[in-house]
C-alpha cells in the first residue's frame, strides 16, 4: 500500500511539474503603465518565476496603438532565476525599438505617451533543445489595456465659458501646465451649437466652422478667412495639444454667442490681425484708423516687406505712414497708423499692396474709418 502511495505521489508530482512548464512565470505588469507616474517606464514591471532552479528565457515586449501603425518593441535574452525579478535591474540594457523619430523622443527624453488606447503585451519563451520542434518557444503571455486620457490639463482662459460678446474676432486663450508646453502645438476648433445641444456632442459631431492646426502661441484670433460669425447662434471652441503630430491632450469645450450691437461693427472688424497669405480677398474689411497685419515666415530668416497703396479707382497713393518692413522666421505683427500719419478719407475703399522676397503684390482691400466720426 505504501508502494501505491509514492507512486500516486510522484504521478501528481509529475503532473504538477507539466503544469507548471505552462504555468512557471506570473508576469505583473501593471506598474509599468500604471497613470499618475512622473515619466512612463515601460520595463518597470516584475516577473515571478516559480521554478526550482534558474532558466534562460527571452523577453519580447510590444506597446501597439490602437488606429495607428506605431509601436514600440524590444526583445532581450534574460536568465530568470526563482522568486522576483525586477526586469529593469535584470535587463538594464534593453534597447527599444520605435516605429518613429518624434514617438523615440517623447518616450526617452519626455518619458511620455501619445493620449488614446493602446495595449501593451509581454511574452516569455524559453528554449527547447531537443525534439522536432527545437528552438524558442513561447510559455507565457501577458497583456494589458492601457487607455491614456489627458496627461495634462489644457485650461481654457478666454474668452470664459457663457461669455456674451459684441466682437466678430475674439481673442480665443489657454494655457497648458506641462513642461511640454514649449514644444507643443494647438489645434483650434470653433462649431455652431444646437439647442439642448451639449458642449462635447456640439463640437465632436457638428461641422466645424473654424479649425486651424500646427498653431505655435497658446491663443488665436478668431481671423478674416474663417466663415463668419453670426448674432444670437451659440458657439463651441475647444484646444488640442499635439507633440510633432501626437495628441496629447484636450480640454473642456467652452461656448460663447455674439449679441447684437451695430455701434461695434467696425471695432469688431479691426480686433483681429490679417494674414498676408490668407486674407486675400476678404470680406468687408474696416480699418478704424489703423491696419493690422500678420506675416509668418517660413522660407528664409529674414525679408523686408514693401507696400503701396491704391484709391477706390486703383489709382496708386504715396504712403506716409513710417512702417518697418522688416520680419525674420516665424510670426511677425505689423501695424500701419494712417490715424496719426495719413488720414485717409472717412468710409472711403482703399487697397494695400505688399510684396516680399517670396510673394508679390498681394492684395488687401479695406475701407477706411474715423475713429473721430
Amino acid at each position: 500500500m505504501r508502494n501505491v502511495f509514492a507512486a500516486l505521489l510522484i504521478l501528481c508530482m509529475l503532473c504538477a511539474g507539466g503544469a507548471t512548464a505552462q504555468e512557471a512565470f506570473l508576469v505583473h505588469l501593471e506598474s509599468a503603465v500604471m497613470p499618475g507616474q512622473p515619466r512612463t517606464d515601460l520595463l518597470n514591471y516584475s516577473v515571478i518565476y516559480q521554478g526550482s532552479t534558474p532558466v534562460r528565457a527571452r523577453l519580447k515586449g510590444s506597446l501597439r496603438f490602437y488606429n495607428s501603425s506605431d509601436y514600440i518593441r524590444y526583445e532581450k535574452e534574460v536568465r530568470f532565476s526563482s522568486g522576483v525579478n525586477l526586469v529593469r535591474e535584470l535587463a538594464p540594457a534593453i534597447t527599444l525599438q520605435f516605429s518613429g523619430a518624434a514617438l523615440r523622443e517623447l518616450y526617452n527624453i519626455h518619458g511620455k505617451l501619445p493620449l488614446g488606447k493602446m495595449e501593451y503585451c509581454v511574452t516569455i519563451e524559453t528554449y527547447k533543445s531537443n525534439g522536432e520542434q527545437a528552438g524558442w518557444q513561447p510559455v507565457k503571455e501577458e497583456c494589458v489595456y492601457i487607455s491614456n486620457e489627458d496627461i495634462f490639463m489644457i485650461e481654457l482662459q478666454q474668452p470664459e465659458d457663457g461669455a456674451e460678446l459684441k466682437e466678430f474676432h475674439p481673442q480665443l486663450g489657454w494655457i497648458v501646465n506641462s513642461p511640454l508646453a514649449p514644444e507643443l502645438t494647438y489645434r483650434l476648433m470653433v462649431a455652431p451649437k444646437n439647442k439642448n445641444q451639449s458642449k462635447q456632442d456640439a463640437i465632436r459631431r457638428n461641422r466645424l466652422q473654424y479649425d486651424e492646426k500646427n498653431i505655435s502661441g497658446m491663443f488665436q484670433v478668431y481671423p478674416m478667412y474663417a466663415k463668419p460669425l453670426e448674432y444670437n447662434q451659440p458657439y463651441v471652441w475647444n484646444v488640442e495639444a499635439y507633440y510633432k503630430g501626437y495628441l496629447m491632450g484636450t480640454a473642456m469645450p467652452w461656448e460663447f454667442i455674439i449679441l447684437p450691437d451695430t455701434a461695434r461693427d467696425s471695432v469688431a472688424y479691426a480686433s483681429a490681425y490679417l494674414d498676408i497669405m490668407k486674407d486675400v480677398g476678404t470680406y468687408n474689411v474696416i480699418a478704424p484708423g489703423v491696419l493690422k497685419l500678420s506675416y509668418e515666415l517660413k522660407q528664409s530668416a529674414e525679408d523686408s516687406l514693401t507696400f503701396a497703396l491704391l484709391d477706390k479707382d486703383q489709382k496708386p497713393l504715396k504712403i506716409k505712414v513710417p512702417v518697418d518692413g522688416k520680419v525674420r522666421y516665424g510670426d511677425n505683427r505689423l501695424l500701419i497708423d494712417f490715424y496719426n500719419y495719413q488720414p485717409l478719407k472717412h468710409k472711403k475703399k482703399y487697397t494695400l499692396l505688399i510684396s516680399g522676397r517670396h510673394f508679390k503684390d498681394r492684395r488687401i482691400e479695406f475701407t477706411y474709418y474715423n475713429p473721430d466720426l
